[in-house]
């Protein structure tokens, strides 16, 4: 096992109900582990604190604490948020325990963006890029559209000028964001709070409310394989799995 970096938590979301399983799909075994084990050796890899989301109590070995949701039953929202709470450091990795074909490389490569995102030094006569959509601000946007958006969430810092991203996530080659599978820092929590407080419980619903950047993955990158982001719900999703394992 490669040393965990310092000051970064792993949330392990392990609360899903398994209905199209029909058994707790976290505790199947696939090859050497149980499924749940894929993706806790990769957080394991890269994190110093491990916190596992479940209202649930898992039958595991690994001594980590394991969270209850403070709002039970609204998805994963309400895990990421109880963790991200509880959790001891401004970096977190959120990684769904469905998806065991995640792998290190993935995150080290999202990592890259986790620190200063405003001092990139420009080259002599270099016009400053122009935000991309997955950049904009709220006060960006509502300049852009000319729309009155004073009803729209707040971020943690209402102005939104953060220097550093709230979140950041892959985009798989399709080109659709993966929230359970990313970055979040410490104080997305209280944008969190503020969609489940109007009753907002889709993840990828964040990513517009948050200073967020967006990375696309795709083969060009050399840990990206084709089933990089297979979600694991129903028995026929478990065939083939092994060949692409840890």
């Amino acid at each position: 096992m490669k040393k965990p970096l310092p000051n970064i938590t792993g949330i392990l979301l392990a609360g899903g109900q398994s209905r199209r399983m029909g058994r707790d799909k976290g505790m199947i075994r696939i090859g050497k582990y149980l499924m749940y084990q894929y993706p806790l050796k990769v957080l394991e890899s890269l994190c110093d604190e491990i916190l596992i989301s479940t209202c649930n109590p898992m039958e595991i070995e690994e001594d980590y604490e394991q969270v209850c949701d403070n709002i039970p039953g609204i998805g994963p929202i309400g895990g990421v948020a109880t963790c991200l709470e509880k959790s001891s450091n401004d970096l977190n990795i959120i990684l769904s325990y469905d998806l065991p074909l995640v792998n290190r490389g993935l995150f080290i490569e999202l990592l890259k963006y986790s620190g200063n995102t405003t001092t990139r030094k420009e080259t002599p006569g270099e016009a400053a890029a122009p935000p991309t959509e997955n950049h904009l601000t709220r006060n960006d946007k509502t300049r852009e559209s000319g729309k009155n958006l004073a009803n729209a969430p707040l971020q943690t810092n209402p102005a939104m000028q953060s220097a550093t991203y709230d979140v950041i996530l892959p985009a798989a080659p399709n080109g659709r964001p993966e929230p359970l599978c990313g970055i979040y820092r410490k104080s997305t929590a209280v944008i969190l709070q503020q969609m489940t407080g109007q009753k907002i419980y889709a993840m990828h619903k964040v990513a517009s409310r948050a200073n967020t950047k967006i990375v696309p993955v795709d083969g060009s990158n050399p840990f990206f394989h084709e089933y990089l982001f297979k979600n694991v719900n129903s028995e026929s999703d478990l065939s083939g799995l092994q060949g692409h394992l840890l």
